[in-house]
């Protein structure tokens, strides 16, 4: 009889784990959790600019040709896959009201064209 289950649950066996921050120092993870919340910023800063959709665009080709060192045609491919398919579901399909971008207030008929800027 195995003496480390009690009832289908493990008592023992498997230990504490050891290192919670797999290796890295917390001056490391707060340096990566501050880059990471600039990517965002950078993100918010974008739909702002220039619309959400376009923002979207934007942003995963940067986040994964500079964040991720995929190369500019992969993080291409990606991005404009997935701005035509938020494209399609959410202003197409389910007509989201965008919230304005400063490039459609200087530019009223390109929001008037594509509405979505």
């Amino acid at each position: 009889m195995r003496d480390n289950v009690d009832g289908g649950v493990a008592t023992s066996g498997h230990g504490a784990v050891a290192d919670k921050n797999f290796g890295m120092s917390g001056a490391r993870i707060r340096g990566q959790a501050a880059v990471y919340f600039a990517w965002l910023a950078g993100l918010l800063g974008l739909v702002a600019v220039v619309g959400f959709i376009p923002a979207i665009a934007i942003f995963i080709f940067a986040y994964m040709h500079l964040g991720f060192k995929e190369s500019p045609a992969s993080a291409a491919a990606y991005a404009a896959i997935t701005a035509l398919l938020c494209w399609g579901l959410f202003h197409k399909l389910l007509a989201v009201a965008w919230p304005q971008s400063l490039l459609g207030d200087f530019f009223p008929a390109l929001r008037a064209t594509l509405g979505f800027v």
